[in-house]
């Protein structure tokens, strides 16, 4: 991708791919003692391995673990449909296997329940397994899959849930429980809620974990649900069937990475001179040394003065 964006080099150039087996100090000090910056995804464990021993000066943009889960309310699944409303979480829960961060773990459906729901959300996960195959398990992750299946089934014989699955794929509805994390690989959990309020509750535990809440609302609600979730500490309310999409120009976990690796520097207004004849300056600078902006700046009304 990035050659292809970039067939001069002039940022490729400058781009080096190391690979190393996590928790190996005498390398990852090098970096924390040489940089001014480390963007670092992972587990929590990861991010307090990179905290240790950062350099002063060396700033950690971190991304740590994240929970998303989906909601269908009455109106929205009325509105949308049985077939739609199955389509969509289905899609989402599918791709990358439930990977993502942004996959739903868990689908919250408004009222009893869904008996009617549950069997289309079936049907999906099995045109999805011929359509889009699901990937090779890890030993441990089958192993985890099948200890939740098995507890799952626990649940059915006491009458406090039910399990349906297939050779890839799980849909597990309990009456009771709140958010929690999934085996992933295609294990959806649905729980049934009353109301917003008991909605809110639910994931309120989780708060410094959540990040994208797949909304399946009717029109009119959508403005209330999405603030109301905004408000519980979710970073994205997407419509569901597309949570693993983005805008561009969207922020990631609720902030603009690039903007926190940027230091800024303030200065008496009387030295800061022409604002307009500096742009335009850094625009001529960026035409003549990267043919990445001579080509966009030189599209009508971008070029600079």
């Amino acid at each position: 991708s990035l050659a292809q964006a970039d067939p001069e080099g002039e940022l490729g150039s400058l781009l080096a791919i190391l690979h190393w087996e996590s928790g190996r100090d005498e390398i990852e000090s090098v970096f924390k003692r040489r940089l001014q910056g480390l963007v670092v995804w992972g587990g929590e464990e990861s991010l307090q391995a990179y905290r240790r021993g950062l350099a002063i000066g060396c700033k950690l943009v971190a991304f740590g673990p994240k929970i998303s889960f989906a909601v269908a309310t009455r109106a929205g699944l009325r509105h949308h449909g049985l077939a739609q409303s199955a389509r969509r979480v289905a899609r989402d829960t599918a791709l990358w296997d439930q990977n993502a961060c942004a996959s739903p773990q868990t689908l919250f459906v408004q009222g009893g329940k869904p008996a009617a729901l549950l069997a289309r959300l079936c049907a999906e996960f099995e045109r999805l397994e011929r359509e889009l195959p699901p990937g090779r398990l890890a030993p441990d992750a089958a192993a985890e899959l099948v200890e939740q299946r098995h507890r799952a089934l626990a649940a059915e014989l006491q009458g406090r849930g039910e399990l349906r699955a297939g050779k890839g794929w799980s849909v597990a509805w309990r009456r009771d429980g709140g958010l929690a994390a999934s085996p992933l690989n295609r294990y959806l959990q649905v729980r049934s809620f009353r109301a917003l309020p008991d909605l809110l509750e639910a994931i309120r535990p989780h708060r410094a974990y959540l990040q994208s809440a797949g909304l399946l609302a009717a029109p009119g609600e959508l403005a209330s649900w999405s603030a109301a979730l905004a408000g519980a500490g979710l970073t994205r309310v997407p419509e569901a069937g597309k949570m693993l999409e983005a805008r561009s120009g969207e922020p990631h976990d609720g902030r603009y990475p690039l903007a926190e690796l940027v230091r800024w520097s303030s200065a008496p207004a009387e030295t800061a001179g022409d604002d307009e004849g500096a742009y335009a300056a850094l625009l001529g600078q960026a035409a003549a040394h990267s043919p990445f902006y001579r080509r966009r700046l030189s599209r009508p009304g971008r070029v600079p003065p």
